[in-house]
């Protein structure tokens, strides 16, 4: 095991290097270009030198930028469909529209079906009163 350990750091070395230079954008990389590094990351011990020394990006007062924020909370957002109202509206509106479609291509289909079957007014033939100049509605006065 005692012989395993330097092997194992130097690959572990190497691994954590080439990685690093993944995650690096390009605009941050110093000397060399992203593949050059690549290449050069995998010569054991030397390379990975290197590269914390020479081409990794250049550490300012604040580390190496704004800090990542991990937080255990997820942004308030609905965890299904039928929790967003937004969704929800947009449903009813559908069905609303569809509804009146169906309304309007059926009502365009049967046109007979849209005017009501009411039989003409006839008109009222009035009978004589007894007395013509009373309206039997119209309560006299005085």
């Amino acid at each position: 095991m005692p012989r395993a350990l330097p092997i194992l750091v130097i690959v572990g070395l190497a691994i954590y290097s080439f990685f690093d230079v993944l995650q690096t954008t390009d605009d941050r990389i110093r000397r060399f270009p992203r593949t050059a590094w690549l290449v050069l990351v995998l010569v054991p011990v030397v390379g990975a030198t290197l590269w914390f020394m020479l081409g990794r990006p250049v550490r300012s007062r604040n580390g190496y930028g704004p800090p990542r924020v991990i937080t255990l909370r997820s942004p308030t957002r609905p965890s299904a469909p039928d929790d967003d109202n937004a969704f929800l509206k947009r449903l009813d509106e559908e069905a609303w529209k569809r509804k009146r479609d169906e309304g309007r291509a059926k009502d365009a289909a049967n046109p007979a079906a849209t005017t009501p079957n009411i039989d003409p007014v006839k008109p009222v033939k009035k009978k004589p009163d007894s007395d013509p100049g009373i309206d039997p509605g119209v309560a006299p006065v005085g």
